[in-house]
């Protein structure tokens, strides 16, 4: 979890060593090409939670 503008936005990241999903969102879509079952296409899909000034609640 990483928190942005003083504590009011947030997001998860992943530590993972893989270079195109690290420091992107941990919750990854994915697809497989029906003609290639090798070929999987991944997309991390990435949330911002924010917590107006003044409130307590994201």
């Amino acid at each position: 979890m990483i928190f942005y503008d003083e504590g009011r936005l947030v997001c998860f990241e992943s530590t993972v060593d893989d270079l195109k999903l690290k420091g992107k969102s941990p919750l990854i879509a994915t697809a497989t090409n029906p003609n290639d079952p090798k070929d999987i296409y991944k997309k991390p899909i990435q949330f911002y939670f924010y917590m107006p000034k003044g409130s307590n609640e994201l």
